[in-house]
């Protein structure tokens, strides 16, 4: 007996070690030969989903969350891969979290979405649209679309989520705010085809609404919000993040000045910022609002036209750009302040997208690669640089072709407007992915309302 439990304790033993040293073996044979290569692999293929990615508010599409999420990841990868400064460690990790986020993309599709058509009924029938919702540490949510008060139909995202890609950024503002409250992460993509009506379950005895501006990198005070026992009540038109919070924002930050009004001022939100004063605005997700993207209460507010506006701006260090060292530099630059002068012809709500300047992005000097075009620089500047941009592939254009910048799109400001780019002051007369920069130049990106004409486009001399 005590010889066949040895002999079977030996089997035992053998079959461990046996296990241990093919999983050993496996674990090695699975390790990537050339981290490079499999990252650049991995790059291609979260390409490949970008590129066959639908953004919009339909199930089975995508929120500009997700899709900018995954392009940040390319691309820190793809600038890692190709450092001679990564250790085996940092393409490693680099390796594994790109896998990771390809995984997390992949389950991101829209999946709470209701229909043009189901609110098209709605309306005809003169009903409106109610759902509840669940999120994980905040509870329920009840959306309100009152079907009745919407123009044309369009299909709505009730997702909801508490992060986001933006989430660090926002609660950092927050944080350097003195600002507590519930960050609500709307996936709807840009404008509302009416606005809506959103309920919270929570017990405050004084609500306040404010919104993240990625553009400016910014929270925006909006507005007070309704409370009724452990129900808040507020309005939005559009997606993004909201924070709902007890706190006024006069009471934010010591020394709070105020603006003199003029005559046509009109009563404008407060403004905490994260950016100096001069810093060129980020990013924010890529559809432009429509109208009436600005967000009210439930409750009544008082009519002013001469109401004192008051900001509350607060800095904090901003993110450097980090390039690799080369010899050849551009100054890039993007401006609207032709819209400035056609402010009657600007679509209603996108007044906010307009710098008080027209500047979206003052000059900076920015490193090149040989062979880059304007539009791989522009491209590069706005991603860097956190400002929305949005392109097409259109063979007129022999590639890329820039529909909007910081939220501006063409005919955004009349039937003439749109973007357009000048290098060294001139304006070429082909597309942008077809202009190959050289070192020393100076390219401008300009908004024009009148097909070039306002921002010296040399063919109407």
């Amino acid at each position: 007996m005590n010889t066949m439990k040895k002999r079977i304790r030996l089997i035992v033993l053998i079959a461990v070690v046996a296990v241990m040293a093919v999983a050993a073996i496996l674990h090695f044979s699975l390790e990537p030969a050339d981290y490079r290569v499999e990252i650049h692999k991995q790059t291609a293929a979260a390409l490949t989903l970008l590129e066959e990615a639908v953004t919009g508010n339909d199930e089975g599409q995508y929120s500009e969350d997700a899709v900018l999420a995954l392009q940040t990841s390319l691309d820190r990868a793809n600038e890692l891969a190709d450092s001679t400064l990564s250790t085996t460690d940092d393409l490693r990790n680099c390796y594994a979290q790109i896998k990771k986020d390809i995984k997390t993309f992949k389950g991101q599709k829209n999946r709470l979405c209701v229909s043009a058509n189901q609110l098209e009924a709605l309306q005809e029938e003169n009903v409106d649209f109610t759902q509840t919702i669940k999120i994980d540490g905040i509870g329920e949510i009840v959306w309100r679309l009152p079907c009745k008060e919407m123009g044309q139909a369009a299909p709505v995202n009730l997702q909801i989520e508490a992060e986001g890609f933006y989430g660090d950024q926002v609660r950092s503002l927050m944080e350097v705010n003195g600002l507590q409250g519930t960050v609500l992460h709307f996936l709807h993509n840009g404008a509302l085809p009416v606005r809506a009506d959103i309920t919270l379950y929570q017990q405050m005895g004084t609500a306040h609404l404010y919104r993240y501006d990625a553009v400016r990198n910014a929270l925006i005070y909006v507005c007070p919000a309704k409370t009724a026992g452990e129900e808040v009540t507020f309005s939005i038109a559009m997606g993004g993040y909201w924070i709902v919070s007890p706190a006024n924002p006069e009471d934010l930050v010591e020394g709070t000045t105020s603006s003199a009004p003029t005559e046509d001022q009109t009563t404008r939100p407060s403004e905490i910022n994260g950016t100096e004063p001069g810093t060129p605005p980020t990013s924010t997700p890529t559809s432009p609002m429509g109208p009436g993207a600005d967000a009210t209460s439930t409750t009544s507010q008082p009519n002013s036209t001469t109401t004192e506006s008051k900001e509350i701006i607060l800095t904090q260090p901003s993110s450097s750009i980090t390039t690799p060292a080369h010899k050849s530099y551009v100054t890039v630059s993007i401006r609207c302040d032709t819209i400035l002068d056609n402010l009657d012809d600007l679509k209603q709500g996108l007044e906010d997208f307009v710098p008080a300047d027209g500047v979206i992005l003052a000059p900076i000097k920015v490193e090149i690669l040989e062979g880059e075009t304007a539009f791989d620089v522009l491209k590069r500047v706005t991603r860097n640089e956190k400002i929305q941009m949005e392109f097409r592939n259109d063979p007129l254009y022999s590639g890329a072709y820039v529909e909007g910048i910081g939220h501006l799109y063409e005919f955004d400001c009349g039937s003439g407007s749109g973007w357009m780019y000048k290098v060294n002051g001139w304006f070429p007369n082909y597309g942008c992915s077809q202009y190959q920069l050289k070192d020393g130049d100076t390219m401008e990106w300009c908004y024009t309302c009148d097909v070039g004409k306002d921002v010296g486009d040399q063919y109407w001399d």
